[in-house]
């Protein structure tokens, strides 16, 4: 195509991707001009339509993979095609990985080559979450967002990402509501009952715990199902019925009532038993969490501080790292703070159940409670940070910074606020020293980062 050309909305080109985006979306470029391409990869042909050709770059919508790239394969899961869940499933493992280290390389652009290391993903990428919230819909399908489409479904029947148990008891529960005429609710209508499925598994322990979600107690036969589910699959060991009746979609709980079994399932990570209910936050990968901490814990040992440092973790909600750190370096003095009161009270039960001692945990908001932690442990070596999707607000930043600890361990879900955060901390003194990404979240374009920053020498 001519370079000079104008291009015009509408307009239907033939691209090839040669690159990605710091978001994970494909790009192709003609002349001095760029494409942006969702849910391609680096070798795609496709043909595309110009939605916003005036942008830089220009945004296109796909109607056609004209030649896969290579690194192409078959999908495993039946629903691929239509389900929102897995962007990269028909990706080559080893090519997602590699995809994975060029975006967060691509958002890092300051961080010099060698402070990279290479990516540490699954020896098995299938089966490995640990969580899973499915809504129900039309004709009470059960299952997840269609791509594209928030507002409708896909009927999920066997989903690669959860165990094949919990696919089996999301069937059922979905044949039992079915049979019992269950109202799925409809967000435009406010109307319906039944709302969401939860299931959440201990992988090293076999525990399941199940979250039946409606908008009110009209929702019938529920009690008679928790009974029947837990005898027909004995792994369930927690039914609960949550009443949400706001609009929206999260889960927003008025009563919350265990119909059946114990509050908490247990689940192993890094040698510590943590108990799991339906508001914990843990991570949704087990098997890579404790990858996480073992990376975690590498950094700082490679730091040097000796045997008994004394470490500050912020969001540290049911106390991963803090307890999987006390665990390895039992001389250490920890202090955990988190804004989530539930959490904070698991990760104190978790200390007490797994005799952890030399922790202490903080409830309240990271920039409001800092200055009080800082009071109760000292001046820290290490600030471990593993913020929330959006990253460390301004002030925590700043206090961060001054309180001038020799090392940060920041661990990331999202690598263009990482890149703003490294931005800030590294104008005030600090340097990256090592880039730690692992693979939490196998045939999608999300990727987990663990940076280590030690205090500049003059």
């Amino acid at each position: 195509m001519n370079d000079s050309h104008t291009w015009r909305k509408g307009e239907e080109l033939s691209l090839e991707v040669t690159d990605l985006n710091a978001e994970g979306e494909g790009i192709a470029r003609v002349g001095d001009r760029e494409v942006e391409l969702p849910l391609t990869i680096p070798g795609d042909r496709v043909r595309a339509r110009l939605l916003k050709p005036g942008r830089q770059p220009a945004r296109a919508a796909v109607l056609e993979r004209e030649a896969p790239s290579p690194a192409r394969l078959p999908a495993l899961c039946p629903h691929y095609e239509l389900c929102g869940g897995c962007a990269w499933q028909d990706v080559d493992y080893p090519a997602q990985l590699q995809l994975k280290e060029r975006i967060v390389r691509a958002n890092l652009t300051e961080v010099p080559a060698e402070r990279f290391r290479p990516i540490l993903g699954m020896e098995t990428p299938w089966f490995y979450r640990n969580k899973m919230e499915y809504t129900f819909g039309p004709d009470l399908t059960l299952g997840l967002h269609r791509r594209g489409r928030y507002w409708d479904l896909v009927d999920i029947l066997d989903c690669r990402l959860q165990s094949p148990l919990a696919n089996e008891i999301r069937n059922a529960v979905r044949d039992y509501g079915r049979a019992r005429a269950w109202e799925p609710y409809l967000k435009r209508t406010h109307l319906g009952e039944a709302r969401n499925l939860v299931i959440r598994e201990g992988k090293r322990t076999g525990e399941v715990l199940l979250n039946l979600v409606s908008r009110s107690d009209a929702l019938p036969g529920v009690p008679e199902l928790a009974q029947e589910i837990r005898a027909r699959y004995p792994a369930v060991a927690s039914f609960y019925w949550t009443i949400s009746p706001e609009k929206g979609d999260a889960i927003k709980a008025h009563r919350e009532t265990l119909l059946a079994g114990k509050p908490q399932i247990r689940e192993i990570l890094d040698g510590i038993e943590f108990l799991i209910g339906t508001k914990t936050f843990f991570q949704t990968n087990t098997i890579q969490a404790e990858r996480l901490c073992e990376v975690v814990a590498g950094l700082r040992e490679e730091a040097g501080h000796g045997p008994r440092p004394v470490v500050l973790d912020l969001y540290c909600g049911v106390g991963t790292f803090a307890l999987s750190t006390a665990r390895r370096c039992p001389g250490a003095r920890i202090f955990g703070v988190e804004l989530v009161e539930e959490s904070v009270a698991a990760a104190q039960e978790n200390a007490r159940r797994n005799a952890i001692e030399g922790v202490e945990f903080l409830a309240g908001d990271v920039g409001k409670r800092l200055p009080e932690a800082i009071r109760a442990v000292g001046q820290p070596d290490v600030v471990i940070v593993d913020p929330p999707r959006a990253g460390l607000s301004p002030d925590v930043s700043r206090d961060l910074a001054a309180l001038a600890p020799a090392q940060i361990l920041y661990i990331s879900c999202n690598p263009v606020a990482l890149a703003r955060d490294l931005a800030v901390l590294t104008s005030v003194g600090y340097e990256v020293v090592a880039v730690q990404p692992v693979d939490m979240f196998p045939h999608t374009r999300h990727v987990e980062t663990v940076v280590s920053l030690s205090r500049r020498r003059e």
